[in-house]
């Protein structure tokens, strides 16, 4: 009489059943994405025997406790951001030979950072040049950019540029000293058109 009715019996053995099948799933879909190499002859079946033993359970007391479960499911979400090369860290494997895919992904990682550093070290020479075609005659521009300057310690502009945004700001900077008084001068000098202009 105090057991459960047989509906909420029916309800917990569906999600039972539910979720011994979505651990299958997820196991498997781990498994087809590691080289042959990696998985050493690992199945299914295998690791299941492997896994459940290790931990000194069952895949029917797995489902049924949903702390458990639920401690199943968070680390297969980490395992999964290993495998989409978007984790490099993981604090339980699930029995899987994760090693590679680690590696595949810090390797991933890095590339990702090299490329994004090369991005961004290209936009600053970009606007550097851009700046300074804008300040300097073209003929002028190339050698100013690429000439050791002496309030960088005998680095050139770009080179600065190049190395950080800090780099950038310092050679805009010096750019916009060394040719504010030029500038000055070329716009206010008589033979200047404009100044031609206004003086008719």
């Amino acid at each position: 009489m105090g057991g459960l009715p047989l509906v909420a019996k029916d309800k917990e053995k569906k999600l039972r059943e539910e979720r011994i099948s979505l651990v299958y799933q997820t196991i498997n879909e781990f498994l087809v994405q590691l080289p042959n190499e990696e998985l050493n002859g690992l199945t299914y079946e295998v690791w299941h025997e492997n896994y459940f033993s290790a931990n000194d359970t069952t895949i029917e007391n797995l489902v049924s406790d949903s702390d458990s479960y639920n401690q199943f499911t968070d680390a297969a979400e980490k395992v999964k951001r290993v495998f989409a090369l978007k984790s490099c860290s993981i604090d339980n494997s699930l029995g899987l030979p994760l090693e590679g895919a680690i590696a595949r992904s810090l390797n991933a990682k890095k590339q990702m950072e090299v490329k994004r550093e090369a991005d961004a070290r290209n936009t600053r020479v970009t606007r550097l040049t851009d700046d300074t075609m804008l300040s300097v005659d073209s003929p002028l521009c190339r050698n100013w950019l690429t000439t050791p300057h002496s309030k960088l310690n005998g680095r050139s502009p770009i080179q600065v540029a190049e190395d950080s945004w800090d780099g950038l700001k310092q050679a805009k900077e010096i750019l916009g000293a060394d040719y504010k008084h030029a500038n000055a001068v070329k716009h206010s000098s008589p033979n200047n058109s404009y100044a031609k202009t206004k003086g008719e």
